[in-house]
């Protein structure tokens, strides 16, 4: 996926928060949320569509007070933001992927 210019970068960046969400990903870190018991009840079955799974992680695991399995997988972002201005991929980067997309993903000046 391609998001281009301060607009695209914005609806690109949540929508994938929302995908995360519907796909039960911490979208900072990239893990499965489980329940307290570590059972995953989102669907996974096409994640790989908008999510590529890595194999070593990008940000270390969070003190989140959602319970994030430090063995499940972890997964990035399928997308490229590209903008002339580089304060709104700094933004989307830190608002919504933290350190979950790499920087050869983003685009700007």
């Amino acid at each position: 996926h391609y998001f281009t210019s301060r607009c695209g970068v914005r609806a690109g960046s949540q929508f994938f928060s929302d995908i995360s969400h519907e796909h039960g990903l911490h979208l900072h870190t990239g893990q499965l949320i489980s329940d307290h018991e570590g059972k995953y009840d989102a669907p996974t079955k096409h994640i790989d569509v908008m999510f590529r799974e890595v194999e070593h992680p990008l940000y270390a695991s969070s003190s989140s007070s959602t319970s994030i399995a430090s063995s499940s997988p972890r997964f990035t972002p399928r997308v490229i933001l590209a903008d002339l201005d580089p304060s709104s991929i700094n933004v989307a980067h830190a608002q919504y992927f933290g350190g979950n997309l790499s920087v050869n993903n983003c685009i700007s000046g």
